[in-house]
């Protein structure tokens, strides 16, 4: 029996009742949040598979919002939001607002960068003098 893709059919559906057994009042932790923390945060984030269980979830049924995980303790574009919200953006441009803000971190990974860089080009210099 081959199910039919509908573009227009809602990927959640509020009315039904969540599936889980368990708990169905309550909702997972972020998974992301879990995935940042491991050990192993390299893989499970290069590799999504902290995504893995919702992914599976809405490839057999239908997602409901019980689903769908809590939005994390430390929500990013939140913290971002009010750094950005603190400057007057009557008097200064946006520009303005945004290098004061993101200087220090573009600094620190251009810093960061430049090791990678020489490294790169002793790797290919060394090589050359091998050959």
């Amino acid at each position: 029996m081959k199910q039919e893709s509908n573009e227009r059919q809602p990927l959640l559906d509020d009315e039904k009742i969540s599936h889980n057994i368990h708990d169905q009042n309550r909702r997972a932790s972020s998974r992301l949040e879990w995935a940042e923390s491991s050990w192993f945060r390299l893989f499970h984030i290069l590799f999504w598979t902290w995504l893995k269980p919702i992914l599976l979830s809405g490839y057999k049924r239908q997602l409901i919002a019980n689903d769908l995980d809590e939005p994390p303790l430390i929500d990013k574009t939140f913290a971002l939001s009010e750094r950005l919200q603190s400057h007057d953006w009557s008097s200064i441009t946006t520009w303005m607002i945004i290098r004061k803000e993101f200087m220090k971190d573009l600094i620190s990974v251009c810093l960061m960068g430049i090791p990678f860089c020489i490294a790169d080009i002793t790797q290919v210099l060394v090589f050359c003098q091998l050959i």
